[in-house]
Protein backbone atom coordinates (compact mmCIF):
# COMPACT_ATOMS: atom_id res chain seq x y z
CA UNK A 1 0.00 0.00 0.00
CA UNK A 2 1.43 3.37 -0.98
CA UNK A 3 0.64 6.28 1.33
CA UNK A 4 -0.17 9.56 -0.43
CA UNK A 5 0.92 12.99 0.78
CA UNK A 6 -2.67 13.70 1.80
CA UNK A 7 -2.87 10.49 3.85
CA UNK A 8 0.52 11.19 5.48
CA UNK A 9 -0.69 14.69 6.37
CA UNK A 10 -3.79 13.31 8.09
CA UNK A 11 -1.74 10.69 9.96
CA UNK A 12 0.80 13.29 11.15
CA UNK A 13 -1.84 15.80 12.27
CA UNK A 14 -3.59 13.04 14.23
CA UNK A 15 -0.26 11.96 15.82
CA UNK A 16 0.48 15.57 16.82
CA UNK A 17 -2.97 16.01 18.34
CA UNK A 18 -4.13 18.58 15.81
CA UNK A 19 -2.47 21.65 14.37
CA UNK A 20 -1.53 22.78 10.89
CA UNK A 21 0.99 21.34 8.44
CA UNK A 22 3.94 23.67 7.81
CA UNK A 23 5.71 21.40 5.31
CA UNK A 24 5.78 17.89 3.90
CA UNK A 25 8.42 16.15 1.82
CA UNK A 26 9.40 12.62 0.85
CA UNK A 27 12.80 11.42 1.98
CA UNK A 28 14.71 8.26 2.76
CA UNK A 29 15.40 7.56 6.45
CA UNK A 30 17.39 4.46 7.43
CA UNK A 31 16.78 2.96 4.00
CA UNK A 32 13.00 3.46 4.07
CA UNK A 33 10.93 5.96 2.14
CA UNK A 34 9.06 8.27 4.54
CA UNK A 35 6.98 11.41 4.46
CA UNK A 36 8.65 14.03 6.68
CA UNK A 37 5.77 16.18 7.95
CA UNK A 38 6.21 19.30 10.09
CA UNK A 39 3.08 20.11 12.10
CA UNK A 40 2.67 23.24 14.24
CA UNK A 41 0.53 22.84 17.38
CA UNK A 42 0.16 25.85 19.70
CA UNK A 43 3.46 27.28 18.43
CA UNK A 44 5.37 23.99 18.89
CA UNK A 45 6.80 22.25 15.84
CA UNK A 46 6.29 18.49 15.61
CA UNK A 47 8.64 16.74 13.17
CA UNK A 48 6.88 13.51 12.22
CA UNK A 49 8.03 10.77 9.84
CA UNK A 50 5.31 8.60 8.31
CA UNK A 51 6.38 5.39 6.56
CA UNK A 52 5.40 5.84 2.90
CA UNK A 53 4.58 2.14 2.50
CA UNK A 54 2.69 1.36 5.73
CA UNK A 55 1.47 4.71 7.13
CA UNK A 56 3.13 3.96 10.48
CA UNK A 57 4.60 6.90 12.42
CA UNK A 58 8.29 6.01 12.65
CA UNK A 59 9.51 9.19 14.35
CA UNK A 60 7.86 12.00 16.33
CA UNK A 61 10.03 14.80 17.62
CA UNK A 62 9.17 18.18 19.07
CA UNK A 63 11.51 21.14 19.52
CA UNK A 64 14.16 20.04 22.02
CA UNK A 65 12.96 16.43 22.27
CA UNK A 66 14.70 13.18 21.54
CA UNK A 67 13.39 10.58 19.09
CA UNK A 68 10.36 8.83 20.45
CA UNK A 69 7.89 6.37 19.07
CA UNK A 70 5.24 6.76 21.77
CA UNK A 71 3.14 9.11 19.61
CA UNK A 72 4.32 12.01 21.78
CA UNK A 73 1.21 12.18 23.98
CA UNK A 74 2.94 11.77 27.35
CA UNK A 75 5.36 14.19 28.92
CA UNK A 76 9.03 13.32 28.78
CA UNK A 77 10.35 13.09 32.35
CA UNK A 78 13.81 11.78 31.41
CA UNK A 79 15.46 15.14 32.07
CA UNK A 80 14.29 15.50 35.67
CA UNK A 81 17.09 14.97 38.13
CA UNK A 82 19.41 13.55 35.48
CA UNK A 83 22.26 14.97 33.51
CA UNK A 84 21.80 17.08 30.46
CA UNK A 85 24.87 15.74 28.68
CA UNK A 86 23.04 13.03 26.78
CA UNK A 87 24.51 10.35 29.03
CA UNK A 88 28.09 11.46 28.43
CA UNK A 89 30.40 12.14 31.33
CA UNK A 90 31.65 15.70 31.85
CA UNK A 91 34.90 17.00 30.45
CA UNK A 92 36.15 18.44 27.21
CA UNK A 93 35.08 16.78 23.99
CA UNK A 94 37.97 18.13 21.87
Amino acid sequence: MAVTAEQATAIAVRAAGGGRVASIERETEHGRLVWDVDVIVNGVEHDIDVDAATGQVTRHRTDGSHDRNDRGHSSDDRGRGGDDNGGRRGGDDD
